[in-house]
């Protein structure tokens, strides 16, 4: 499932009975407006969403299929009828994942090819690929902010001695102060989350016969604000790593910063400088660990989405 948030509506790309169906919801009631079954799916292909314009200049949105063992991404304009193919573009692997690296914005797809990262965008429904940065070949890691308008990303790429990680905002580049892991510490997972002016990089590695993970926090200009050091995990399920449908908020004084996680047991939310992990008090009885989170503007206020396979629901 994959879902881009604008202009109060949630546009959904899901997979049902191996087609893909479109649905477009209003964010604040959480009312379906349209439902529309798009194309046949097969396994293990992997989709995303973004929002581009069409040949009249109207906000429309676009299917990414990744077909699996192809160097290749499918996109789709999807119609008021159904889809119809707009281009095909190269991408690279990343050798540590055995997978096709890309990853969307709310107006962009970014991709690799070869040495270069590409974003690509619709414009008049025509595609305009620009070239942000080079890096390494099959060697770099990357994951957009799906609720930018620019290009906004966390980039890791493997050097012959580390692994240097970069905030990417378009065409420039920031260094973030990520520690090296130790000499033995195995690099297991990896995310990002976005919040304004900031990002946060998750790894979780395994050192000694042990889990751990790494919480680092800061600014998008490259300036640490907090660092966890290694934090062990004895169950590795415990850790909460995938970053697709969780939200990461900043208290306005900084000294708070909660990312809120759907699991089977409902909404968590986990308070990183304290290292705590507690319920959510709403949401209990419609998130599961399926559902995706997102934050949305309500009467001056923000809201909780929640999108799962059969439901929607507004929280506060």
């Amino acid at each position: 499932m994959a879902t881009v948030v604008e202009a109060g509506k949630v546009h959904i790309a899901a997979v049902e009975s191996g087609r893909v169906v479109y649905y477009l919801v209003d964010a604040q009631t959480g009312s379906q407006l349209k439902r529309m079954l798009l194309m046949p799916l097969n396994a293990g292909n992997r989709l995303s969403i973004f929002l581009g314009t069409n040949t009249f200049g109207a906000i429309t949105p676009f299917l990414v299929i990744d077909p699996p063992f192809t160097d290749w991404l499918s996109v789709y304009e999807i119609t008021n009828t159904g889809v119809e193919k707009l281009t095909e573009v190269e991408t690279g692997g990343y050798l540590a994942q055995d997978t096709s690296m890309f990853s969307t914005t709310r107006r962009q797809l970014i991709y690799m090819v070869h040495n270069d990262l590409f974003a690509l965008s619709v414009e008049r429904g025509r595609p305009v690929s620009r070239n942000l940065r080079s890096y390494r070949h099959n060697q770099t890691w990357f994951v957009a902010d799906a609720n930018s308008d620019t290009p906004s990303l966390v980039v890791s790429y493997n050097t012959i001695n580390d692994t240097k990680y970069v905030y990417v905002q378009d065409q420039q580049e920031f260094p973030l102060p990520i520690e090296s892991l130790g000499l033995t510490e195995v690099l297991e997972d990896i995310s990002a989350f976005f919040s304004i002016g900031h990002v946060m990089v998750v790894r979780r590695t395994k050192y000694k016969g042990r889990y751990f993970v790494h919480y680092e926090m800061s600014t998008t200009e490259g300036l640490l604000v907090y660092k966890s050091g290694r934090i062990a995990f004895d169950d590795p399920s415990q850790l909460f790593s995938r970053t697709l449908g969780r939200i990461y908020t900043r208290s306005r004084d900084g000294k708070l910063d909660m990312i809120l996680h759907p699991t089977a047991e409902g909404i968590k939310q986990q308070r990183v400088q304290e290292n705590t992990i507690r319920p959510f008090p709403l949401g209990q009885t419609v998130v599961n660990e399926g559902s995706q989170l997102y934050q949305i503007p309500v009467e001056g206020r923000l809201a909780i989405l929640s999108v799962s396979e059969d439901a929607i629901f507004r929280i506060g």
